[in-house]
C-alpha cells in the first residue's frame, strides 16, 4: 500500500517530511522501535534502582543459583534449573564435561532474569512484557547450542566431516550476502504460482489506513 504525502509548504512540513523519515527509520531498524525499547528499559531500571527490597531478593536468588551451579558441576547428569528440560540439550553429549557446565550455566540465567524483570514496583505490565520478550531473544542468542565451539553435536559432526560443514556454511553465507546486495529473491521462489503452490482465499479489504490494510 502506497500513501501520497502532501506537498511541502510552510506550516505543513511535519506531514510532508516526517512520514518519509519514519519509514526510512523503520526500514533501517527492521520495524523494531528503539524508542519503545528505551522507554521500557528506563521504566524498569529507574524503578529497580528505587526498590532495595527487590535488589536484595535478586542478590539472594543469584547466591542460591550460584551454589546450585557449583553443586551441579560435580553431578554431570543433574538438572541445573527448575524450568522444564530444554529440548535443545537433549543430545547425550550435553551431559559430558565441559558441555554440561555450559548447559547448566545457561539454564540458570533465564530464571534469574525473568525474576529480575517481573514484579518491580511501579513498572507497567506492557514494559515488563517488552523486556521479557527481548531478554528471551538475547538469551537464546547466547545459548551454548548456537555456537559451534560449545555445541558438542556440531563438534562431533565437524570432526566426522573434516570441517566440510564449515565450507558449505561459508558458501551459503556468501550466496545469501550476494542476494542481499543484488536484492534478488531466494532461489526457487519463481516456482510458486498463486492458486497452485500458494493457496488463495477469497476476501476483501475491510479496513485501510496510512499504516495497514486489514483483509478479511
Amino acid at each position: 500500500m502506497h500513501t501520497t504525502c502532501p506537498p511541502a509548504t510552510p506550516g505543513n512540513m511535519a506531514e510532508a517530511l516526517d512520514p518519509h523519515v519514519h519509514a526510512a527509520w523503520a526500514k533501517w531498524c527492521k520495524t523494531l522501535s528503539p524508542e519503545s525499547v528505551r522507554l521500557a528499559w528506563v521504566d524498569w531500571a529507574s524503578h529497580l534502582a528505587l526498590s532495595p527490597g527487590k535488589q536484595m531478593d535478586l542478590a539472594w536468588l543469584a547466591w542460591q543459583e550460584s551454589i546450585e551451579f557449583l553443586q551441579s558441576m560435580m553431578q554431570p547428569g543433574a538438572e541445573a534449573a527448575p524450568a522444564p528440560r530444554d529440548r535443545r540439550f537433549a543430545a547425550p553429549e550435553w551431559n559430558n564435561w565441559p558441555f554440561h557446565v555450559a548447559r547448566k550455566a545457561f539454564l540458570l540465567r533465564p530464571h534469574w532474569w525473568e525474576q529480575a524483570v517481573r514484579g518491580v514496583w511501579g513498572v507497567s505490565q506492557h514494559h515488563e512484557d517488552v523486556l521479557s520478550f527481548l531478554l528471551r531473544q538475547w538469551l537464546d542468542m547466547t545459548s551454548p547450542g548456537t555456537l559451534w565451539c560449545t555445541n558438542p553435536t556440531v563438534l562431533r559432526r565437524t570432526a566426522g566431516q573434516w570441517a566440510a560443514n564449515f565450507g558449505r556454511s561459508a558458501q551459503a553465507l556468501a550466496a545469501d550476502l550476494r542476494r542481499k546486495l543484488d536484492n534478488s529473491p531466494q532461489p526457487g521462489l519463481g516456482q510458486y504460482t498463486p492458486g497452485r503452490q500458494v493457496a488463495l482465499t477469497p476476501g476483501k479489504v475491510v479496513l485501510r489506513n496510512a499504516l495497514m490494510e486489514l483483509i478479511q
